[in-house]
């Protein structure tokens, strides 16, 4: 079964045109609607998280992706999963 997580993409300066991935496991969704909800709803907030924990980071952005998307979307990149930290 598809579901859908908070995922948000950190530039640095060093990283090139691949950010670091950060999936918020603790926010999954069964569909699309519910994920982009929370994240209208929290958008401020989850960016002056990411903002004040990765001080380093040229840019942020966070999305809803689904599973399947994500885990195509780490193996191009050549990452391992990573979850919430």
């Amino acid at each position: 079964m598809v579901k859908f997580f908070i995922v948000a993409f950190i530039f640095y300066p060093w990283s090139g045109e691949y950010p670091s991935i950060k999936i918020r496991e603790d926010f999954k969704f069964d569909t699309f609607q519910e994920c982009q909800t929370l994240l209208n709803n929290y958008k401020p907030q989850l960016m002056t998280s990411l903002k004040s924990k990765w001080t380093n980071a040229d840019s942020y952005s966070i999305r809803c992706l689904d599973s399947e998307t994500l885990y195509k979307l780490q193996e191009e990149m050549g990452y391992e999963q990573e979850k919430s930290t």
